[in-house]
């Protein structure tokens, strides 16, 4: 029988952490289905969905602490009911530009009064070239439970957007994760 599992790590960040840390599910006869890793100011981050037979999953449990050390990282093991699909609910693709950081709470206010799940979100902080003053590139997946609910956030977001001086894009949403 196949296990489910989420594995996180957070460490410094240096060349070779993926390597080893897929070498390492390699080695426990553990299949990677899907992950996110990044680089946040020096620090490196990964989520992995990982699945395999029972006694592997036990082994990689047990051999958490050793990985963690050997990679100088802290990491943590969840176990999870076997992943769902992504289904067929409207997906939508959010792009958002502000002179400032008030933006992403704004929107993600606007997506959680929507009941909108967001698949994945990246900001990135932008100096604004012709001033001392940052600016910030907001960029969600998100996902609507109809039609009808992606309609309704498209207005309000429109409504934000004219409201607190941002550039919001709205479009059909990739079934690929954000790059």
């Amino acid at each position: 029988m196949r296990t489910h599992a989420v594995l996180s790590a957070l460490g410094h960040d240096r060349v070779g952490i993926a390597d080893e840390l897929t070498a390492a599910m390699t080695r426990r006869n553990l299949e990677i289905e899907d992950s996110r890793m990044a680089t946040l100011r020096g620090q490196f981050t990964v989520m992995l969905h990982v699945r395999g037979k029972r006694d592997d999953m036990a082994r990689l449990s047990a051999d958490l602490d050793q990985i963690s050390g050997k990679l100088r990282c802290q990491m943590k093991l969840e176990s999870i009911k076997a992943a769902r699909g992504a289904g067929s609910t409207p997906e939508l693709l959010i792009e958002s530009y502000c002179p400032g950081a008030g933006g992403l709470g704004a929107v993600t206010a606007v997506l959680k009064r929507h009941d909108i799940n967001i698949r994945d979100l990246k900001t990135e902080a932008e100096a604004i070239p012709w001033s001392s003053k940052m600016a910030f590139h907001l960029t969600a997946r998100v996902s609507a439970r109809s039609s009808r609910s992606a309609a309704r956030l498209r207005e309000e977001l429109r409504k934000l957007e004219r409201e607190n001086d941002l550039d919001i894009v709205i479009k059909p949403g990739p079934s690929k994760t954000l790059g």
